[in-house]
């Protein structure tokens, strides 16, 4: 096999694999034509795991009883799915996350998400690697940002590097991306609150000294 296929060869597969895990269902399974789509599109995926996460955030906030929002999404399932091209999907991804995000403003304001968030995650020792994020309300609807987060690797000997995050950010529907710069070395993560709950993705390593991670998931204490 000569040095091109074989580069050609490993591109498929890293097309392939980006592809399975960027969409919320699994795209090996996938067996509609929209869902086929989506898997093989970066920007529609992108926006399937944007839905995703905006979904399970309204979910948190139901109650027991409660329809919303699992009928709507069946609902636009079948609207989705009846589209011919990706345009009409992109759309229709727009226009749930938006439908989505308007409920979930309506619970999730600077003063419904006020407190101190401590990480309780399986991927994260407790002992180990804290965590801490505290919010603050502002009277502008905005809110204050501040965490801190360790990495202890041996407190007896100094081999603990740390983090912080100091800030104020706008909160849209539930959701803060934190960022403290504009460049490729500035942190940046994005905070996903649910009731009494919060989700952090984060998508570089840049916020605090090595090992040291704030993504996860908080509770409320």
């Amino acid at each position: 096999m000569t040095r091109r296929i074989r580069l050609f060869a490993a591109m498929l597969v890293l097309v392939g694999l980006s592809s399975i895990e960027a969409a919320s269902f699994d795209c090996a399974k996938a067996t509609t034509k929209v869902e086929k789509l989506v898997c093989a599109d970066i920007a529609l995926s992108a926006q399937d795991d944007a839905l995703a996460a905006t979904y399970r955030q309204a979910a948190s906030l139901t109650k027991p009883g409660d329809t919303e929002p699992k009928a709507s999404q069946r609902s636009w399932l079948k609207q989705r799915n009846a589209c011919a091209d990706a345009k009409c999907v992109a759309a229709a991804y727009r226009a749930r996350i938006a439908e989505l995000e308007d409920a979930i403003g309506q619970d999730l304001n600077a003063e419904a998400v006020a407190g101190t968030y401590v990480r309780r995650d399986d991927d994260y020792s407790d002992e180990g690697e804290p965590s801490e994020i505290s919010v603050r309300a502002l009277p502008d609807g905005r809110v204050a940002i501040d965490g801190e987060a360790l990495w202890i690797g041996n407190a007896d000997t100094g081999n603990v590097n740390t983090g912080s995050l100091e800030g104020e950010h706008e909160l849209r529907a539930g959701t803060v991306e934190y960022r403290d710069g504009d460049d490729e070395w500035s942190c940046l993560l994005i905070l996903r609150f649910a009731r009494d709950a919060l989700d952090v993705h984060e998508p570089r390593s840049t916020c605090g000294g090595m090992n040291v991670r704030f993504g996860g998931h908080y509770v409320r204490r």
